[in-house]
Parts: structure tokens; sequence; C-alpha cells
């Protein structure tokens, strides 16, 4: 008796509307042009080359799938994660990965043995990665077009419900807060956004340039400073703390709740350790690393690291096609993670990739001096609006692109990338 395969409209349905770019696997079962491939269906427990089987259906004119071949296994077959498996006591085939039009399902099918026919029980859209949008906030040198592209940048990831990371210094934070209320409060209220915290110079602890002496400090007296600088505005000349408020906590009042990330990168584990120790005590949750790679779930000095598998500048990718730029990426993550882990690609922008030919703080505290004191009124150029207009397209394509992906490309904040760690 030929086995019919039935797909109803649901399973119908849920393919032509969920869009997930799909993983090369050798064992995925495919449905091209109306014929399903099961590369191996292997009964449940096998233990003998006669359990494996290969198939192909075509889908006919009611929704069902008929058998066009059934090839038995001639060798012993190494199991494989995608393995389609059939349960006989219960009558279920289970499809772990089933890609259609370049987008993966999870299938689960139930056996009729009076009509000859599988009916559909479960199908599930599987997620392939997982993006964090980050946005640094910097560029105090140019505010007001800083303060433009934020918030037209909120609004587009409003528009397409893609979550987004922005990471402001605390000096943006103060000038958003005083000088555009507006955008400050979208900061606060928007479903999308999650605010964290990074450091800049000269807070001598946020680059390798320790014009302070910090390295040379005890820990206790190291930790004692930082907590200052943390809790301190910063005198953008000399680099000492005033006496007005600053910092990572001064942020945090000013939001309302503890900025979800805060990291160093200074070139001394002593100074990054201290620095993570005064923003775990200040409220942080995460903390950072560049280069290399981190998972879901693991910490360093007691704050959960964010997890990354990529780190795509896409800064760097203006020029290219945004869709094959992201596909690269994707795909370099998927090869660079292990088995049965789903990769975190961190999209990376800078509020001054959009107006300015360089950040304002490599301007004044890298390129034109490394000791203070420092000349805070100089500025980068800016760029031409055709060269504001590409970056901008860029990011915009990307943005746009990967929501048309959810589920299978899932995009995350840390607000969710917190639950998920908690619940794991």
């Amino acid at each position: 008796m030929a086995i019919k395969l039935k797909i109803t409209g649901y399973l119908l349905v849920t393919i032509a509307w969920l869009l997930i770019p799909a993983s090369n696997y050798a064992s995925n079962a495919q449905f091209t042009q109306n014929i399903l491939t099961l590369p191996v269906i292997r009964v449940a427990n096998a233990t003998t080359p006669e359990q494996y089987w290969s198939a192909q259906f075509q889908l006919n004119s009611h929704n069902q799938l008929e058998l066009l071949v059934l090839t038995q296994g001639n060798e012993a077959l190494e199991v494989q994660e995608n393995d389609s498996i059939y349960y006989p006591e219960s009558g279920q085939l289970h499809i772990p990965r089933l890609t259609y039009q370049a987008q993966d399902y999870q299938v689960v099918l139930q056996y009729e043995p009076q009509a000859g026919v599988f009916s559909l029980v479960s199908a599930q859209a599987l997620i392939n990665a997982y993006t964090l949008f980050s946005l640094n906030v910097q560029d105090f040198s140019y505010p007001q077009y800083s303060a433009q592209i934020v918030d037209k940048i909120i609004t587009l990831h409003e528009q397409q419900q893609v979550p987004l990371d922005i990471y402001l210094t605390d000096t943006m934070g103060q000038i958003f807060h005083d000088d555009y209320p507006e955008l400050f409060s979208r900061l606060i209220t928007s479903s999308v956004v999650a605010v964290s915290y990074h450091t800049r110079p000269p807070r001598p602890y946020a680059s390798s340039n320790d014009w302070y002496g910090i390295k040379q400090m005890s820990a206790s007296d190291r930790y004692n400073t930082i907590m200052r600088y943390e809790t301190h505005a910063v005198d953008p000349s000399s680099g000492e703390t005033t006496d007005d408020k600053g910092g990572y906590q001064q942020l945090a009042d000013l939001l309302g709740y503890k900025p979800y990330a805060a990291s160093a990168l200074s070139d001394s584990q002593n100074v990054n350790s201290s620095s993570r120790q005064v923003f775990k005590d200040l409220g942080a949750r995460f903390t950072l690393t560049h280069g290399g790679t981190t998972t879901l779930g693991e910490t360093l000095d007691g704050l959960l690291l964010r997890p990354e598998q990529l780190d795509y500048r896409l800064f760097e990718q203006v020029g290219n096609n945004a869709i094959n730029a992201f596909e690269n990426a994707l795909a370099q993550a998927q090869q660079q993670t292990d088995a049965g882990t789903i990769p975190f690609i961190g999209v990376k922008m800078h509020d001054n990739d959009f107006f300015a030919s360089q950040s304002a703080w490599v301007t004044i505290y890298v390129q034109d001096s490394k000791r203070p004191p420092w000349n805070p009124q100089l500025q980068a150029t800016l760029l031409s609006a055709e060269e504001q207009d590409a970056v901008w397209n860029l990011y915009a394509a990307t943005v746009q692109y990967v929501a048309t992906q959810k589920p299978g490309i899932t995009p995350l904040n840390l607000s969710g990338v917190w639950d998920m760690s908690v619940n794991e």
C-alpha cells in the first residue's frame, strides 16, 4: 500500500509566512517544487541498516503527499541530529528540520493507518540566529546630529519591531536629558530600546591610555578611584573628576533604572577586573569583551557577558549590499558556532558613523593628544550628504531585512537576553 503523507492547510500557511534562513545540514528534510525529500528516516532506537530509509513524496491536488520513492538503507548510518525519526508505537514521524524556500521548521506528523496518510500535529519555526543591534552614542562634538540620528534610528526600530541596545556615555545621557528631553523620554519608554553604559576617554580606564597611573595603584585604591569616576562627572580638558554627579550612577539616576551593561577597555586585566567590580556594585548586570566569542550565560567577575559569536561591524560594510553582507555574516557565525548552539550576531554602529569622519573622543583624546590638557572644542569633519545617505541606507536595509526574517533570525536586546539568562 502506498503511504500518503497529508499536509494540511495549516502547514502550508505556516510555510508561506515564516521566513527562516536555513542552515546547511546533510540530513535536512527538503520541500521543493511540491516534492518532500526525507534523506534519512530511521525507526526509533534503530540498530540495523534495515531500519534506515530515505523517501520522496509528491504533493497532489488534495494537499496530500504521495510516496514516490522509498529506499531501504543498505549500510550502517551514523545518527545525525536532523534525521527524521518514526516512532512505531505512537505512529508519529518527527522531522526536526524541514527546509522550505531557505526556511526551517520543526514538524511532527501523525500516521493514520486507515487512510494511509500522515496528518500534521505541529509545525514550529526554528531559530537559526539571534541578533543584538548595538548603537554606541558618544559624539558630544555634534550633539544636534547625534540626537537627530538616535531619534531616527529609534523610529526605524519601532516601525520594524527590531529591539535595539543603545550605549550612552554619561556625557551624552546628560546632554539628551537637558537639551533633548523628548528624545530622552523615548530612550526610557520605547518598547524596543534597552539602555546600557559605556566609558570613553578621558576616563583613564576606558582605553589603553592610562594617563592617570591606575595600573600602578593597589587594588583598593584602584577600586576607589574608579568608583569616584563612575559616580562623578569628568572635566573634559583635565580628565579629573569634578564634584558634579556623573558616570554610571548618574546615567542610572537619569534613566530611573540601572543600565544593563557596562565595561572598561583597558589593556590591564587588573584594571578591567576592578572596573567590573565597580559596575557590579553599582547595579550593572552585563559586561562585554572585545575579541573572541562568548556564550549565553557565561560570566566574568560576577557579571553576565553579552553573548556574541560574531562581531558584525556594520559600519565597515558601507558600499556593500546589505542583504548579501548580512547573509555572509550569518554564515560565518554559524560556522563558528558549536552544533546545537544558536549563534548571537552583534551588529555594531556608532552615532558618528552616520554623520562624521570619526568620533569626538578619537579626534580629541587619541589623535590630538594622549595627555592632558585636552581641547574638547576640536571636531571631526562631517560626511557629505551622499556619504551620510549611504550609511543610512545600509543600516535601514539591514534592520528591515532582519525584520523580515523573524523568527528564524530573532532580534533581541539585553533586556531579552536577561530574560533568557534568568530562565535558562
